[in-house]
């Protein structure tokens, strides 16, 4: 009688779930979390190589920590990647949204252009968001076809309506519903210090006159990471886009990155990265 009476609380607990559009009944533990960041990590292993580095994981454990970073040692040789299990304990903190806080920090090192202005390597924030959605979401769940389609229920059909025009084989459709997705649930990472969550519909209406490259507001990060889920154009992991061996933001860096976004007149709004934080130097010297 109490395994009955247990069966059923638990299947009430994953209706609910389901129903409130939470990925999963219980969220992932620190175990789990770290299998996910060496999964993203594998999964750009030949770039890493390829760029002469290594990677060096330091997890907080039992930490009240919420946060990541990431930084670069022996001349930049060594990538140091920083992660606080506190994150666990947000609420609706889900697989995808821990995957995408990985992507986000990889983006750092992998993104480019435009950079932070204090460094000659670490792309800005709002392009490591962008990155994560765009360029590292589709890497790190290509083949999970049968998981990715089955997303195509849990977003808004005006999302999956801009999947579709996006994107137009259904295999890459199902995943930008997946990546939706996952933005829609990072809202709660994304506005945890906030009395309310960023929203999926209401974009940040700020236009700055220069690329801000430090953390955006929460709902221009958001609006970012859904721009990157949009966007087509496939990302060129074959340099870092935009470097040129200075990492500058100059206007021969953004003509260099331009090829892997989704910034030119011939596209969608909806793909562009925000002017809540980006500003092109190519529109400036029209």
């Amino acid at each position: 009688m109490r395994a009955t009476g247990r069966n059923f609380i638990l299947f009430l607990s994953a209706l609910f779930a389901v129903r409130s559009g939470v990925a999963q009944a219980t969220q992932p533990d620190s175990q789990r979390f770290r299998g996910l960041i060496d999964e993203v990590m594998d999964q750009f292993a030949g770039e890493i190589r390829q760029l002469g580095a290594r990677v060096q994981i330091e997890y907080h454990e039992n930490s009240s920590g919420t946060g990541a970073f990431t930084l670069r040692k022996e001349s930049g040789r060594v990538w140091e990647f920083h992660f606080y299990d506190g994150i666990l304990k947000i609420k609706n903190v889900s697989e995808d949204v821990l995957s995408l806080i990985v992507c986000h920090e990889l983006g750092h090192h992998l993104a480019g252009y435009p950079f932070k202005d204090e460094s000659n390597w670490s792309a800005a924030e709002g392009q490591a968001d962008y990155f994560s959605t765009h360029a590292c979401a589709p890497r790190i769940w290509r083949d999970a076809d049968g998981l990715n389609a089955s997303f195509s229920t849990k977003i808004s059909a005006a999302l999956k309506g801009k999947c579709d025009d996006a994107y137009s084989s259904q295999q890459r459709r199902d995943l930008c519903y997946r990546t939706v997705f996952a933005v829609d649930t990072m809202r709660y990472y994304e506005g945890r210090n906030l009395k309310v969550v960023p929203s999926l519909d209401k974009p940040d209406p700020a236009m700055v006159s220069r690329t801000f490259t430090a953390h955006p507001a929460a709902q221009c990060r958001i609006d970012t990471q859904l721009a990157g889920a949009f966007c087509a154009r496939e990302f060129d992991f074959s340099r870092v886009p935009g470097h040129l061996g200075v990492g500058l933001n100059t206007l021969a860096a953004e003509r260099d990155a331009a090829p892997s976004h989704c910034d030119d007149s011939s596209l969608p709004f909806l793909m562009h990265r925000p002017r809540c934080w980006f500003a092109s130097l190519e529109s400036i010297h029209l």
